[in-house]
């Protein structure tokens, strides 16, 4: 809005002097002058909303916006103002100063409550993707005198495209003391998330201006793909794969123990059903099992994805990732000695190679957090960590968008690299992990 009334005044009075026609040349310098002030002004708040990270000091620093009710107010003031000077109107003179004074004061307040305020932000160093936490943000009020009355405080969230600015209110911040306040916030993709800059920003006490500060305060926070539950039908693969792997003696072994009683999910097997418990509770419920049979397994992950790729396509391949991520995590919870190994090749190679039960997950969980799909991604390099783990892990299962291609050549490099005839790299299609339904988010 400043943008254009200042081009206005200064084009206006250029072209057809009507204030230097009659107030002379003093008159004709002063529009000029607000013109151009009211111009950089406009010019200086339109980049700090373009670009919030252009400044973190300097003019853009300071923000300037007006609400609905402060443009009809600066409308009626300019309508009052010209009025009065046009009909040489005294009146309308001094009614355009009564209200210009308050619009005036309400300014002068909110830049004498900003200063000196000083704003922190806790968050937590990891999150799960989909889960909601809070982020506390707290307010310091280090003048010595003066409060602060309605503070928003509004952050500034990027991750994975996604851009989000929650705010928080701060009723009053009295002389020399700490408010603390918090919102809660759920961010939907895996990757680091980027804080800041927060503003400052308040309309106290009539609410025709809005003056802000904005401050860099830089952080950030690593998002863990998603968890979900590994579904029947991905114990009856592992299981397959395994037995083919094993002596029949081996197999008759009991594998598995009753765990507990559960709502029945979708895929599950109708054989697990409790139908007395069902009918007593009259909703159908399942038996789980717990596997304590040593099942160690090595994971390969083939983060390959076209340059432009499908939506479909990017979101299987998360899909994979949080499905990979879900195996190692109950794997090494769950089996008494079963230990997984996890290699994924894309932007960057990444391994891990899980030894024991309770082993710390984070650096598995911060190195599938920065996983980038590549479409220079070599899935040959996975053979050789196939190579240096597989002599306890016979179980081992390749994860890729292109199957088709890994099959075909697959019989000639397992002879190259050489690797153990007793393991069997068993090729899975990102998009079987939902049509098979091996996977689910509840």
């Amino acid at each position: 809005m400043f943008t254009a009334l200042g081009l206005a005044a200064i084009i206006g009075e250029l072209a057809w002097r009507p204030i230097g026609e009659r107030l002379g040349a003093v008159g004709h310098w002063a529009i000029i002058i607000c013109g151009a002030y009211f111009l950089a002004w406009g010019l200086t708040d339109l980049v700090s909303a373009l670009w919030p990270r252009f400044s973190g000091s300097g003019l853009t620093r300071h923000r300037f916006h007006l609400p609905v009710e402060g443009r009809v107010f600066v409308l009626l003031m300019m309508a009052l103002f010209v009025g009065s000077l046009l009909g040489r109107s005294n009146p309308l003179l001094l009614v355009f100063c009564c209200l210009a004074g308050p619009w005036v004061i309400n300014g002068f307040l909110i830049v004498a409550m900003l200063q000196r305020l000083q704003v922190r932000r806790v968050t937590p160093e990891r999150v799960m993707a989909g889960e909601c936490f809070s982020v506390e943000l707290e307010l310091s009020n280090r003048k010595r005198l003066f409060p602060a009355w309605m503070m928003n405080v509004r952050d500034r969230v990027e991750a994975a495209g996604e851009v989000l600015e929650p705010e928080v209110l701060f009723v009053h911040a009295p002389r020399r003391s700490r408010q603390s306040g918090a919102y809660r916030l759920s961010i939907s993709s895996r990757g680091p998330a980027v804080f800041g800059p927060v503003v400052l920003l308040s309309r106290f006490p009539l609410g025709v201006v809005e003056r802000g500060l904005q401050s860099e305060l830089p952080g950030g926070l690593l998002v863990y793909p998603r968890l979900g539950r590994l579904a029947t039908n991905w114990r009856r693969l592992t299981e397959a794969t395994h037995d083919s792997t094993h002596s029949a003696a081996h197999v008759t072994q009991s594998a598995e123990t009753f765990h507990r009683l559960r709502d029945y999910h979708s895929g599950d097997d109708p054989r697990t059903i409790h139908w007395r418990t069902s009918a007593r509770r009259n909703e159908l419920m399942v038996r789980e099992f717990r596997d304590e049979r040593d099942s160690p397994m090595v994971l390969l992950l083939d983060a390959w994805r076209p340059a432009q790729a499908a939506p479909a396509d990017a979101e299987a391949l998360e899909l994979a990732i949080s499905f990979v991520t879900t195996i190692c995590v109950q794997q090494l919870r769950g089996s008494r000695d079963a230990p997984v190994a996890l290699a994924a090749d894309g932007a960057t190679p990444m391994e891990w190679n899980g030894q024991f039960r309770g082993e710390p997950l984070e650096p598995l969980l911060d190195a599938l957090a920065i996983l980038e799909p590549s479409p220079v991604a070599d899935w040959r390099r996975l053979l050789a960590f196939t190579q240096r783990t597989a002599e306890r892990r016979p179980t081992v299962l390749l994860i890729s968008p292109r199957p088709e291609i890994i099959r075909e050549e697959l019989p000639r490099l397992h002879d190259e690299h050489r690797l153990d005839p007793r393991s069997t790299i068993r090729v899975l299609d990102v998009s079987d992990i939902e049509r098979l339904r091996l996977f689910s988010w509840t």
